[in-house]
């Protein structure tokens, strides 16, 4: 599946006809709130670059550019260091934000965006509008991701032993963009309009969850190697008739993919390859309408339609010796499925302080396969098979105010469902017909209430507790040999309660302080003739804390602590040689961050956070080690200084460390970040 980026939006400028002098006001305001923000986050080395600096006064320049420069200096795992902070570990440099807008007699020119090399982060943004007619926009953004495809650690328990599976570079990448244009017609008493096209790609290495095991151990890396376009076109229609708005659109997707899973297995020169590869077209078409019936009263409509048609393909192809070859070629087939998803909604304002909800949702999906012809060991095989899908969902929510200080709501949702499925695989031809039948009957509930509490000014209180079950019941009917099901129950149930009080003890204080408990219980019955066996408790307890202080006017503090306290339990610890057992999934963290007013025109800003987990699972005597064991310390120093009005200069320090045992020391590093920058307003 491809994965889109989410670094451009692509709705229509919300600028509005002859609002000029307002426009400017908002991006004054908006560069003060950025102002704000660089002081309160605690950054990571890349977002150390593209911080806005203070404004130089209250009337803040619409047009900018910021010109950055840095680097990194890391010991220890650089792969490490790059996927967790986004970083190349290296030198960097560009632009980090620049900004030009234009006004027009009738309309706004708008150019955007930053560059920064060595980063491999680039994106612009351009868009016009012209008043009482649309708007153009066209813009281009491309990004890398970086993976760390370290292998894992075997400890003293095997042989050979405290051995660090490491078989290929592990410092990875994906390249991700997107190129877009939109225009949209926005002229009095005429229907809105929209034409949108986008143009997405991925394309690198990634690291893969998927392990081989080389020795017998379960710890082999794995990567992906990644190319992917995705093809967008859509057209949108909005319209106001008396008092309904009635939308309307269809878009066409094209998506296309060629990705390779290399995994190794048993030594570094056997080794299992798997291409995939597909082209899928999707076509859908969507109608709404929003009524305002009264002041009282909403009502609301929608309908989707998608069809979706794929063709894939690829192979599974091991170099290893006979016992342990299982390999597919000629692999291909073809899917084509079809959605439909239609809801109602109606708001009613019953009185000044009840508000009712109703809603209904139904989703139908009727899907086919075939794989064609494919050779397996040798031998011709081909399956097809069919899934048809329904689910009703009835949602009912409720908003009380009546009592003086505080709000009151609930809300109940059901849904069932029903599927029903049918596999069916052919060898050589009819010689051994093998099939599957599954119906699938489900019902999912959920129950939520909560109140808000305002008791007096600068205190309140919110607390939620929800119950939700899902039950699956699966009716199998075999025919042929080996295509048995084993599953016949599967039911989850959880409760969660959350509590939260926000104190502004003093005019520069506050503290915000949250409560979540969750417990989650999974039960299965496996086979026919068995039980319906409890197989997994889940228990979470989450504890938060933070705390802000103003002590004056040039100085703020911002402290927050979160412990995450996490533990399954499951029947899989009680047999010998478990390969999975009992494990916690327990971690804590807490930061500090400060900002101090060094003079009318320099600002220094200072943070630092530090996280701890141990939950690790030395498990490769038997499988694949889980869980983690690590500590992680970063520091953040940003000095600004405003030169004149028209520029301001800044210089930002990191130093980051990590120390993760489970990795036996081999993923630690140790870097420091530097960069410096100046932003030039006009």
């Amino acid at each position: 599946m491809l994965i889109t980026t989410s670094a451009t939006n692509n709705t229509y400028p919300f600028i509005k006809m002859k609002m000029k002098s307002f426009i400017k006001q908002c991006s004054s305001r908006a560069a003060s709130a950025n102002a704000l923000i660089t002081g309160v986050a605690l950054l990571s080395p890349c977002a150390l670059l593209a911080e806005e600096p203070e404004a130089a006064d209250d009337e803040a320049a619409a047009s900018w550019v910021e010109l950055s420069v840095g680097g990194a200096d890391v010991k220890g795992n650089s792969a490490a260091f790059q996927h967790r902070h986004g970083s190349n570990g290296d030198f960097f440099g560009g632009s980090s934000s620049f900004r030009y807008e234009k006004m027009t007699d009738d309309g706004i020119f708008l150019l955007d965006g930053h560059a920064l090399f060595g980063l491999d982060d680039y994106k612009i943004n351009l868009s016009y509008v012209k008043d009482d007619f649309g708007f153009v926009r066209f813009g281009y953004t491309q990004y890398k991701k970086w993976y760390d495809g370290s292998g894992g650690y075997a400890g003293a328990s095997v042989a050979p032993p405290n051995d660090w599976i490491s078989l290929y570079d592990d410092e990875l990448s994906l390249e991700r963009g997107e190129l877009f244009f939109q225009a949209g017609l926005r002229m009095p008493d005429v229907p809105e309009l929209t034409l949108t096209y986008r143009h997405l790609w991925r394309e690198g290495m990634k690291d893969s969850t998927v392990r081989g095991r080389p020795f017998n151990r379960g710890i082999a890396p794995s990567f992906y190697d990644l190319d992917e376009t995705q093809d967008i076109i859509s057209l949108d229609f909005l319209y106001t008739l008396g008092n309904t708005d009635i939308g309307a659109g269809l878009s066409y997707q094209n998506i296309k993919f060629d990705n390779t899973r290399n995994m190794f297995a048993d030594t570094t020169t056997n080794t299992t390859a798997q291409n995939e590869t597909g082209e899928s077209d999707i076509f859908n078409a969507h109608l709404s309408s929003v009524t305002r019936i009264n002041d009282k009263m909403l009502l609301s409509f929608g309908y989707s339609f998608t069809d979706l048609d794929a063709d894939f393909g690829g192979s599974r192809v091991s170099s290893g010796g006979a016992s342990t070859r299982h390999d597919y070629s000629q692999l291909m087939g073809v899917s084509d499925a079809k959605l439909q998803v239609a809801n109602a909604n109606f708001f009613w304002n019953v009185t000044d302080d009840l508000v009712i909800v109703p809603s209904l949702r139904f989703e139908r999906r009727d899907q086919t396969v075939s794989t064609g012809e494919f050779i397996y060991e040798g031998e011709p095989h081909d399956q097809s098979g069919r899934d048809e899908f329904t689910k009703l969902t009835e949602q009912l929510e409720i908003r009380y105010s009546g009592i003086d200080n505080m709000l009151l709501y609930a809300r109940a949702e059901i849904a069932q469902s029903e599927g029903d499925a049918k596999l069916v695989r052919d060898i050589e031809h009819g010689t051994d017909v093998s099939g599957r039948s599954t119906a699938t009957d489900s019902d999912f509930q959920k129950y939520t209430v909560g109140a808000n509490w305002y008791p007096c000014k600068g205190l309140s209180f919110a607390t939620q507790y929800y119950n939700r079950t899902y039950d699956q019941d699966f009716d199998h009917v075999l025919t042929g040999n080996g295509l048995d099901a084993q599953l016949l129950q599967h039911n989850t149930d959880t409760h969660d309660f959350n509590f939260r009080v926000t104190w502004r003890a003093a005019s520069n204080l506050t503290f915000v302080t949250r409560y979540d408990y969750q417990q989650i219980d999974i039960e299965n019955q496996a086979a026919i003739g068995t039980e319906l066996v409890d197989v997994a408790d889940i228990t979470r307890h989450i504890f938060s804390e933070s705390v802000t202080w103003s002590p004056t006017s040039w100085m703020y503090l911002q402290g927050s602590f979160h412990y995450i306290e996490s533990e399954t339990a499951t029947q899989s610890d009680n047999q010998v040689g478990a390969q999975v057992v009992d494990w916690n999934n327990d971690y804590w963290m807490a930061s500090i961050n400060a900002g101090f007013q060094l003079d009318k025109k320099t600002m220094l800003t200072v943070g630092y956070s530090y996280y701890e987990v141990d939950n690790y699972v030395d498990n490769s005597a038997v499988g694949t080690p889980y869980g983690s064991m690590a500590k992680d310390h970063a520091l953040t120093v940003r000095l600004t200084r405003q030169l004149n009005d028209n520029m301001t200069w800044s210089m930002n320090y990191g130093y980051f460390k990590s120390d993760d045992e489970a990795y036996a020391g081999y993923n630690d590093y140790e870097a420091h970040v530097l960069s410096t920058g100046f932003r030039m307003s006009f």
